[in-house]
């Protein structure tokens, strides 16, 4: 509980965790990592699903994109303990 999620994107952005809208982004020029902050962000016992979606606008299809997304604690560190996987149901 009490976690910080910090996030960088450009064009239009949204993070949704565990199925509920926790971040949105419209039109920031240029991708920084750490730019917004959530705060108060909680994950539970087990897995939770992250989304992170960066749309572009029509006509900007050769446009690169970027997004970055990190936990920290409130004061900044390091969370200790979390582990990502891009497939929850591959074997360990």
């Amino acid at each position: 509980t009490g976690l910080v999620l910090k996030v960088g994107s450009d064009f239009n952005a949204k993070i949704y965790l565990n199925q509920r809208e926790i971040y949105r982004r419209v039109d920031p020029p240029t991708v920084e990592p750490d730019r917004d902050t959530v705060n108060g962000v909680e994950l539970k016992a087990g897995l939770n699903v992250l989304v992170f979606k960066v749309v572009r606008m029509a006509g900007d299809d050769s446009m690169p994109w970027g997004g970055s997304v990190r936990f920290t604690t409130a004061d900044g560190s390091p969370v200790q303990g979390i582990t990502f996987t891009l497939d929850p149901d591959a074997k360990k």
